[in-house]
């Protein structure tokens, strides 16, 4: 039986965090039997500890020290415990080779380029770190929200940031089918692969938390690049279910 790890947060979906969804859509697309266990998150580091599992060793604080992190996996019936969404994704790749791959032969180093440069956190502390660094580039989350000058400079940065992405998509069409005929959602075509994970796991974190007041971003971001961003949502949709 595959186990993953989560953090439950209150919303109808459960999860927020974009790593643990990743895997969660994953096993969905694989069609891998799997069962959820919700630990709240100031328990992480206890209930991690007390299970046996170690830090992951790919998130490290500023004092050297490894951060405790959704999602983990374990796999019982080779009894491994795998941190880090990239890393579980090619296990599972790799331990069930029956199921449909996510990282293609020969397109690991572009997996790896994308799961450093997306927000793919669990924590709170790492959220805000994040955010604030590269995205508000040193101001506050407070200063942020309360500057609506500042807020809507920033996405213009974050639409810029998608439109040189579409661009990556758009000559990946050449490679495919997508070229000869209707887009497809996907970066490979018909079906997804890792970077369409990767990149869907934060549009369902910015869709969950754009809810009320915040609707309008999230449709323009749908709607943006000629509905690119919203296609690739509705494309994931059907491996978006918590069981």
């Amino acid at each position: 039986m595959l186990t993953l790890y989560d953090f439950k947060i209150d919303l109808p979906e459960k999860s927020i965090s974009p790593g643990a969804m990743k895997v969660r859509m994953v096993l969905n697309y694989k069609n891998l039997p799997y069962k959820n266990v919700w630990i709240p998150y100031h328990e992480i580091q206890k209930r991690f500890t007390e299970l046996g599992f170690g830090p992951n060793d790919l998130e490290p604080k500023p004092d050297g020290t490894f951060r405790y992190t959704v999602p983990i996996l374990h796999d019982s019936s080779t009894n491994q415990v795998i941190s880090d969404s990239l890393r579980i994704i090619h296990y599972l790749d790799e331990t069930y080779p029956e199921a449909p791959r996510v990282i293609e032969p020969g397109t690991k180093l572009l997996a790896v380029t994308l799961e450093q440069t997306a927000v793919n956190t669990a924590s709170a502390e790492k959220f805000r770190f994040t955010i604030e660094t590269f995205f508000l580039e040193g101001t506050s989350i407070e200063t942020f929200l309360a500057d609506k000058k500042l807020e809507d400079a920033k996405w213009v940065q974050a639409e810029a940031g998608l439109t040189a992405l579409d661009g990556f998509f758009k000559k990946a069409e050449l490679a495919t089918e997508a070229g000869q005929g209707d887009k497809l959602p996907f970066i490979n075509g018909k079906n997804p692969s890792y970077p369409d994970f990767a990149l869907g796991s934060l549009f369902v974190w910015m869709e969950r938390g754009m809810r009320g007041a915040d609707r309008e971003r999230w449709e323009r971001i749908t709607s943006l690049n000629n509905g690119r961003w919203g296609a690739l949502y509705e494309g994931l949709r059907p491996y978006l279910a918590t069981h």
